[in-house]
């Protein structure tokens, strides 16, 4: 099974946002992917045009046509 679990990172410990279906003492695999938001979106600063291009390269490279 697999499930995505938003977290904070606070003293040492990863603090989950909620509740998740797992018995105590369960080894669970954790990867630890940035927040796109926080790195990226304030300072990207692209023409609608750029956006655009962007869509449509990807649009052709993953056949969503």
């Amino acid at each position: 099974m697999s499930e995505a679990i938003e977290c904070v990172y606070e003293d040492g410990v990863f603090k989950l946002s909620e509740k998740i279906n797992q018995k105590e003492n369960a080894r669970v695999l954790v990867t630890i992917t940035e927040s796109v938001m926080g790195k990226t979106f304030c300072s990207l600063k692209v023409s609608e045009d750029e956006i655009k291009e962007a869509f449509e390269a990807l649009e052709y490279e993953w056949d969503f046509y």
